[in-house]
């Protein structure tokens, strides 16, 4: 079943805009080198989260014991690595009871059997692709990187069997600290959920 992912969650209005939709997973930055680092996130709008999103804390290389603290205290369920974690890491943190996304970045170098050690200590898996030269203004790690195609490239993807989509979204993209030229704005992702809600039904 497709899952529908928003990550890099901030600002208050835009979580609880995107809560309204019917969405899988929303993700929350906590790494301190991003542009949507959460910092101090007021415990209170996450609480604002319907039960049936499954709030998704977005590590890099983070120490363990503060990862716990931070997810506990958030009330986040499912914890997505996108460091050089290993296998053993990945299985304390199942053991605390928590969902897995392990992250790989990969090119047409990667070797696929890095993968299975964490079979059976993940339980998903999302493959953020990277690229040795730039295109114009298509991103390194994303299918086309360009705001137009993003829905078309979304439901072609959902028709060919893909099993999860990542989509940026921002109030104002033309002003988003990142990604602007690949983000949606609320209005053309809720469009867009809509169209796949339609889709789910002839599946």
């Amino acid at each position: 079943m497709m899952k529908i992912k928003i990550c890099g969650m901030k600002f208050p209005e835009n979580i609880l805009a995107i809560a309204s939709l019917d969405i899988d997973f929303m993700g929350f930055i906590f790494y301190p080198k991003s542009p949507r680092f959460i910092d101090e996130m007021d415990k209170n709008i996450l609480e604002k989260v319907p039960s049936q999103i499954k709030k998704v804390g977005v590590f890099v290389n983070e120490d363990f014991k503060k990862m716990i603290d931070l997810c506990r205290f958030y009330e986040i369920s499912t914890i997505q690595l996108h460091g050089e974690e290993k296998p053993s890491e990945c299985k304390k943190l199942k053991n605390e009871g928590f969902t897995l996304i392990k992250v790989f970045s990969i090119d047409e170098d990667f070797n696929f059997g890095n993968v299975e050690p964490y079979q059976k200590v993940c339980d998903y898996f999302l493959f953020d692709t990277k690229g040795k030269k730039k295109v114009e203004k298509v991103s390194h790690s994303h299918g086309i990187g360009i705001r137009k195609y993003v829905d078309k490239i979304a439901l072609a993807s959902f028709n060919a069997g893909a099993d999860g989509l990542i989509i940026e979204i921002h109030h104002e993209p033309e002003i988003a600290y990142s990604d602007g030229q690949q983000t949606l704005n609320f209005e053309e992702f809720q469009e867009l959920v809509h169209k796949i809600n339609i889709l789910k039904k002839f599946k």
